[in-house]
């Protein structure tokens, strides 16, 4: 199994993570990604080796990954409905 992470404690065994980081303004903020910037972005994590299969190390991580790296692109997939993966059919079909 690869394993690439970073373990932190807080040196309050108290204190949760998400109460201190709402203690320290600044720290944490939300970025919202457009949505056609998304594969780009998808790739170029990937090219640091950023990817929910190192993320999380486990079997769902791997799986999320695997899931991912196979999938057609939107405005590349194939017309054909054999070419396409059950995860763009499920898709389609919400």
């Amino acid at each position: 199994m690869q394993q690439s992470a970073l373990f932190a404690l807080l040196s309050n065994p108290d204190v949760t993570p998400e109460h201190w980081l709402q203690q320290q303004t600044g720290l944490a903020r939300r970025v919202v990604v457009a949505q056609q910037l998304k594969w780009e972005i998808r790739d170029r994590l990937d090219q640091f080796n950023i990817t929910e299969r190192t993320l999380f190390p486990d079997l769902n991580g791997l799986s999320q990954w695997l899931r991912r790296y196979y999938r057609q692109r939107p405005g590349v997939a194939a017309a054909r409905e054999e070419v396409r993966t059950p995860e763009d059919r499920r898709q389609q079909r919400e």
